[in-house]
């Protein structure tokens, strides 16, 4: 039962902060007791009783800023990252879906068996944010969901109110709708798991491109633009297609610097032109008309209205 009770406790107390999942882990030295230090290798401050919950905080060579779970607000103290034990919430998960539970069975038996513990809303709407960055991974980028994802959202679902996922919710539209699905779905995906490793869907379908430059419409360079969005599922001509999309964007920037030069066209930050081409796929992705034009005429729409100039 305490395993379940600190399991629950940092399922809902490491929530995604900065679109970065917080990581949760249990104190573990041999001693029984770990002394925490003002700074790395600094003044001790005080100590922790092994199986205490902790969030890291910072990470500094081989050690590790925490706070106690319910007290993310006060200033951390630094331990050595090897006195803790950052697997046992997987561990735990791992066990039950070997023996079978299903990730609603799980879920239910860890809410059943663990006491409530009070949070402040502040903790809540953060454990919300976790729970609608779930929803997003899965219903909007199409992105299956692990085992332990699944119970995760059912415990924290259950512990933070359907007011406080909604909103949080709207709140993930709000940014997915402001840079796009693409782009949205690549952050997502890596500030919960930390990579990106699972098929997307497309939001459209278009021909491969031609292998002449001159014939090659807006569409058909989405096409080839598509393996460089990160989670889309990989081709046989994958590659080549990505090859042919980074060629083409980098030479048409160039020629636009060339012959517009002193001429104002989009005021982009600095960028590589794979996240060029994210935001091209983007664009034609609510504007289908451009997929009918020639695709050097096609990124400057996209562009112009991704960064329009002030």
């Amino acid at each position: 039962m305490k395993k379940l009770l600190l399991l629950m406790t940092a399922v809902v107390s490491t929530p995604l902060v900065g679109n970065t999942r917080a990581e949760a882990c249990l104190v573990k030295d041999p001693s029984g007791n770990l002394s925490v230090r003002s700074s790395p290798n600094g003044q001790i401050v005080g100590a922790l009783k092994n199986d205490t919950l902790v969030v890291i905080e910072e990470r500094r060579g081989d050690w590790v800023s925490i706070t106690p779970h319910a007290k993310r607000s006060d200033a951390p103290v630094w331990v050595p990252l090897a006195q803790l034990d950052c697997h046992f919430a997987d561990d735990e998960l791992r066990k039950a879906e070997q023996q079978g539970k299903t990730p609603e069975q799980f879920a239910n038996e860890i809410l059943r068996d663990s006491k409530p513990v009070r949070r402040s809303d502040q903790q809540l709407r953060a454990a919300a944010s976790t729970a609608a960055g779930t929803v997003a991974l899965k219903e909007w980028c199409k992105v299956p969901l692990t085992y332990g994802e699944q119970v995760e959202f059912i415990v924290i679902s259950a512990s933070v109110g359907r007011g406080r996922l909604d909103e949080a919710l709207n709140k993930l539209d709000e940014s997915r709708k402001k840079i796009g699905a693409s782009e949205f779905c690549l952050r997502l995906e890596k500030g919960i798991r930390g990579k990106v490793e699972n098929p997307t869907s497309v939001p459209f379908e278009v021909p491969a491109p031609s292998a002449h430059g001159s014939n090659v419409t807006g569409e058909a360079l989405a096409y080839a633009c598509l393996g460089n969005v990160p989670g889309m599922k990989r081709e046989k001509n994958t590659e080549e297609y990505v090859k042919f999309c980074n060629v083409y964007i980098t030479g048409w920037d160039d020629a636009r610097f060339a012959f517009l030069q002193g001429t104002t066209t989009y005021c982009p930050p600095k960028i590589t032109v794979k996240e060029l081409s994210v935001i091209f796929v983007d664009y034609l992705a609510t504007h289908k008309e451009a997929g009918k034009i020639p695709a050097a005429e096609a990124p400057m729409l996209a562009f112009k209205d991704k960064w329009p100039c002030q």
